[in-house]
């Protein structure tokens, strides 16, 4: 509940804020667009080192977690 209180004392509209810059405020009444092109497949996303590291990581750290989680 704090952080709620927080967040309404402090949040502003981008057409409220004064530290944006019309640019800056432009951007983001925009959107962020996604990215252009085809997705990649699953071939190509297990030639990258990151997959296979976040991979690994949920391997090793998974269990361990939902054995403490239960």
């Amino acid at each position: 509940m704090v952080w709620a209180v927080v967040w309404y004392v402090f949040y502003r509209t981008p057409e409220e804020h004064k530290g944006l810059t019309p640019a800056e405020a432009a951007h983001i009444r925009d959107g962020q667009t996604a990215p252009s092109g085809p997705k990649p497949t699953n071939a190509q996303l297990l030639r990258l080192g990151p997959t296979w590291g976040l991979m690994m990581c949920r391997l090793l750290v998974g269990p361990v977690v939902q054995f403490y989680i239960y």
